[in-house]
């Protein structure tokens, strides 16, 4: 009797290890791998990230979350909006009012970037709507990969500027014209209302709400230090009422907090310094993003489509490079900035996943032709993406040694 009851207190065997312990285990040698990598390769840290999720995934742990599952969705729309947001209020849009050659190359790089990729996939076989989608999917830059290499190496100058300007602008262009799109395939499928109400619900709506939270961020700024605790508690809030907000109401969450950085930096004169407590509690979001991306895209995607992606991504760099050159003298850059600004360009990550998965919920019958497509590349640029982005910066001499 004493034994049995001196023995009540003890733990069962074997151990009964849950979830939290595999997550924290995960963050632990996924920090480990950042650092290891930053500091003895000086490759950026996001690439142990999505690679510690890859090694996961080929140790046989199938991912128990799926992107559309709505859990592991508010996680990876929060962690997305914090860093859609502090890109967007890096952003200085009246630049383009003082060069608007910037603009013209801005567009140039995007709508070749649709025509290329658009056209590989048509001669590939590819179906038209998985084509086009892919094709205005590849459009925009890595907002994710871009600004936290940017952020992480302290890149500063023109290409850097340039970089997150064309960044967040052929971001928006692929966002819209996605939601066009799915219009284009509600009216194509015999629903002309859905094809019109659709895309003006979600556009409208999501401006709606950046000028909100935009709006929310601004008067904290004015009314109080952002760099107090407080303040990041508010800001961290304001953002994470907007995301809720629009999951709750069917809105874009990429759209929306980009949109509203870009308008809170528009309202100011001086440059928005992210508070440091704000940052740290983002990062810790990024890690998990990245890995539960890694997690995701498993490097059999990759195998199975690798022809198909090199080709696409090769398409997808001369697009952007002819559209970059074109007008790199007229807007103030030299040739070998072109060239560096067009690779820095090339990143596809987590962003392009989560629009596939989205138009994928929207149309089922197209998500395994978008996976096949789109995930080998996607793969491909969670691991190259960073580097490139790293090399492209050093060979600028817009990265301090």
């Amino acid at each position: 009797m004493a034994l049995g009851a001196a023995q009540s207190f003890l733990p069962s065997w074997p151990l009964p290890v849950g979830g939290v312990f595999w997550i924290a285990v995960t963050l632990v040698l996924t920090g480990l791998a950042g650092e290891w990598c930053y500091r003895r390769l000086g490759f950026p840290r996001i690439v142990a990230y999505s690679a510690t999720g890859m090694a996961i995934r080929l140790a046989g742990v199938e991912p128990m979350l799926r992107v559309d599952d709505s859990g592991l969705r508010v996680v990876l729309d929060l962690a997305l909006a914090l860093l859609l947001f502090e890109l967007g209020a890096r952003v200085d849009v009246r630049w383009l009012r003082r060069n608007p050659w910037l603009l013209a190359s801005s567009v140039a790089e995007a709508g070749l970037s649709f025509v290329v990729v658009g056209s590989l996939l048509s001669w590939w076989g590819v179906s038209p709507p998985v084509a086009l989608s892919v094709a205005a999917i590849a459009m925009a830059a890595s907002p994710a990969i871009v600004s936290r290499v940017v952020s992480e190496f302290q890149s500063v100058g023109q290409v850097t500027e340039r970089l997150l300007l064309m960044t967040t602008l052929n971001s928006i262009y692929a966002i819209l014209l996605v939601k066009l799109l799915t219009g284009w395939m509600h009216s194509a499928a015999g629903n002309p209302l859905l094809a019109i109400s659709v895309p003006l619900y979600v556009l409208t709506g999501s401006l709606l709400v950046a000028l909100l939270l935009a709006g929310g961020v601004e008067r904290l700024s004015r009314s109080m230090d952002v760099q107090s605790e407080a303040a990041t508690v508010l800001l961290f809030g304001l953002i994470l009422l907007a995301t809720a907000l629009l999951q709750m109401l069917n809105l874009s969450t990429l759209l929306a907090p980009l949109l509203a950085g870009v308008v809170f930096r528009s309202r100011r004169l001086r440059p928005w310094v992210c508070p440091d407590h704000f940052s740290a509690a983002g990062s810790l979001l990024v890690v998990v993003l990245f890995v539960v991306s890694g997690m995701m895209l498993s490097p059999g995607q990759l195998l199975s489509g690798a022809v198909m992606a090199v080709v696409l991504l090769s398409g997808r760099f001369v697009a952007k490079l002819v559209g970059v050159l074109a007008f790199a003298r007229l807007s103030g850059l030299s040739l070998r900035q072109g060239v560096t600004l067009s690779l820095a360009l090339t990143p596809l990550s987590i962003v392009a996943f989560v629009l596939a998965t989205d138009l994928g919920l929207s149309f089922p019958t197209l998500r395994q032709e978008l996976n096949s497509v789109l995930l080998g590349a996607v793969v491909l640029m969670e691991l190259a993406g960073p580097l490139l982005v790293k090399w492209a910066l050093e060979r600028s001499a817009e990265i301090k040694s």
